[in-house]
């Protein structure tokens, strides 16, 4: 994993990232306890890795839009990691994002016997430039971040807010919506963005606090 350092200057990932009430109902379908160990409900994959106590995937603050993503800063990159995978998917990013050919950009690839919670080993950093969206591809087919390129015009992504708001969670499901269970635990993918502070952004934060000291230092002493 690529370590760098964070600020808190740049707080959006998306181009709009508003928290809203639960857009995308999910489907809870799996009891605590299931034939296939590796099925968790989305509220449990979620309070796994955030340490909450959510017993309902739609209690969990979701946030739109969540179609088509950009970074706000030259310096920024997104950190994805795979957190947790039902049978194969492969995940990765696309570029235009309107008109003309599609570019695909796969970042890991999750078979059996990786699938499962938790996933380990499947991290990658990016900096893309100008707009792109995500997909996971599934059975041979490509679903996109944009529910406009998706086959009937599904919407296949849940973006999930945390308490960091540069940490986001993607959850997927992998099959026409006619044929899914509706519960957006096929491919969850954790995106973290990352920002490298530019030296003068840190020189002017240290001269701003600096002042803020030295006002302190000449009160107290007309005190």
């Amino acid at each position: 994993m690529k370590l760098l350092t964070r600020t808190r200057a740049v707080v959006v990932l998306l181009l709009v990232m508003t928290p809203i009430a639960s857009a995308t109902v999910i489907n809870d379908v799996w009891a605590p306890t299931t034939s296939d160990p590796r099925e968790v409900n989305l509220y449990g994959i979620y309070n796994s890795l955030y340490g909450t106590a959510y017993s309902d995937s739609n209690a969990i603050p979701q946030v739109s839009p969540d179609e088509v993503f950009a970074l706000l800063a030259s310096a920024a990159s997104v950190e994805a990691t795979a957190r947790y995978a039902a049978l194969g998917q492969q995940f990765g990013y696309y570029q235009p994002t309107s008109g003309g050919p599609i570019t695909y950009t796969q970042l890991f690839d999750v078979q059996d016997p990786n699938s499962g919670y938790p996933l380990s080993g499947f991290t990658t950093t990016i900096s893309p430039t100008g707009n792109f969206g995500f997909y996971d591809l599934a059975g041979g087919v490509y679903w996109h971040s944009q529910a406009a390129l998706n086959p009937n015009g599904e919407d296949h992504l849940v973006t999930l807010a945390t308490a960091d708001p540069n940490v986001f969670l993607l959850a997927w499901e992998d099959l026409p919506l006619a044929l899914a269970d509706g519960d957006f635990n096929d491919l969850v993918v954790e995106v973290t963005l990352q920002v490298i502070p530019e030296p003068t952004t840190m020189a002017l934060l240290g001269m701003g606090l600096a002042c803020v000291v030295v006002r302190q230092i000449r009160a107290r002493k007309l005190m």
